[in-house]
């Protein structure tokens, strides 16, 4: 049987090394939803929640659960807290905001996990709920696992090559995105995300 709060401190542990790598010195409060068995988390002005179904990861494959957790440190690091109403109806600059706060959160974990290609193709395959990409859930900047993939291993750090390629390739390939964001808006997607460059880089 599992021993659920020695793998909660042990959790906590990590996220202290994390908060370390991604110079992180506020205060992030961490918490688990031991009553939800999902295989998530989130980032909210509540701090960190981890799903139990992720926790419980961490029993046979920890870097699992340690995906998730970097995933969600970086939100807290940019402090990306999203309205609820905005998850319903979202203009299409900021879908593709989301899409590049997505993406930049899951290549950042990816490297505060050491580039692992096999951990990558795991995580995304066979843990990471998402399998689809279509006009709705990509509304809410969720692409699918197998797109996650490709994308990272095109660009395995998060740098100014990786924002003008995902801006590029998010912008051909979905439709909405394609029409109605203007090139006046892709340009400053592009100068916030490379602005914030200097405070992706890692310790």
């Amino acid at each position: 049987m599992v021993n659920n709060s020695l793998i909660e401190k042990a959790i906590e542990e990590e996220m202290q090394d994390f908060k370390k790598m991604l110079s992180i010195n506020k205060y992030v409060p961490l918490s688990f939803n031991n009553w939800q068995r999902g295989k998530s988390g989130s980032y909210s002005r509540k701090g960190i929640c981890i799903d139990l179904g992720t926790v419980t990861e961490w029993y046979e494959q920890p870097y699992r659960t340690k995906y998730v957790l970097a995933h969600e440190l970086v939100h807290a690091k940019f402090n990306e807290i999203r309205k609820p109403w905005l998850n319903i109806i979202v203009l299409p600059a900021m879908t593709l905001e989301y899409l590049m706060s997505e993406l930049r959160a899951n290549t950042i974990a990816f490297e505060l996990l050491g580039q692992d290609a096999d951990i990558l193709v795991d995580y995304f395959n066979n843990f990471y709920v998402v399998k689809f990409n279509n006009p709705f859930n990509v509304n809410n900047g969720y692409l699918s696992g197998k797109t996650n993939v490709y994308l990272i291993k095109q660009n395995p750090s998060w740098n100014e090559k990786a924002i003008e390629d995902a801006i590029d390739f998010f912008t051909k390939k979905f439709l909405l995105l394609k029409i109605c964001v203007t090139k006046n808006q892709k340009e400053k997607i592009k100068r916030d995300f490379k602005t914030l460059l200097i405070e992706t880089k890692l310790d």
